[in-house]
């Protein structure tokens, strides 16, 4: 539908950052297919795939396949944006962090395709939220390390 929307007025749509427009539209545009692509691959998933007994996917496999195909998503979308960024001199501090988001959701995928239908949803919901407490202690601790002399910063802005 977005497309149908979209489609007459697809060459006069400008984007642009502070001036900038060299590759930004096309980026953008990418993305939203991307995305687009990305939802459809779902809904087929779910179709054809996820119920069918022919192909035997447990609920947990499901998941899993989400997981990995939006991990898919966001790795093509990272590498998409991060040479305009990089061009600007803009992004992200710490890629530690994304990259590490982006292990967990990989690690989580295989948990759930492969592991996962030995236990019950509390115990996997119990991996899941540990797993988020380790992924975000190291963040957090990655984080507090350069931060570490609080009477140093500068507090009056």
């Amino acid at each position: 539908m977005i497309l149908v929307v979209m489609s007459p007025w697809r060459r006069q749509i400008v984007i642009e950052i502070e001036g900038e427009t060299e590759g930004l539209a096309s980026r953008v545009k990418t993305t939203l297919g991307g995305f687009l692509l990305w939802l459809v691959f779902i809904v087929i998933w779910m179709w054809f795939f996820a119920g069918n007994p022919i192909f035997g996917f447990s609920g947990y496999q499901n998941i899993a396949m989400i997981l990995l195909s939006f991990a898919i998503f966001a790795g093509i979308v990272v590498a998409l944006w991060l040479p305009w960024s990089r061009k600007r001199g803009e992004g992200p501090e710490n890629w530690w962090s994304i990259g590490l988001a982006f292990v967990w959701v990989i690690v989580l995928a295989i948990w759930f395709w492969f592991f996962a239908d030995g236990f019950n949803e509390y115990q996997n919901f119990a991996v899941f939220l540990v797993s988020l407490l380790v992924i975000a202690a190291i963040s957090g601790g990655s984080q507090w390390k350069k931060y570490r002399d609080f009477e140093s910063m500068d507090w009056d802005d």
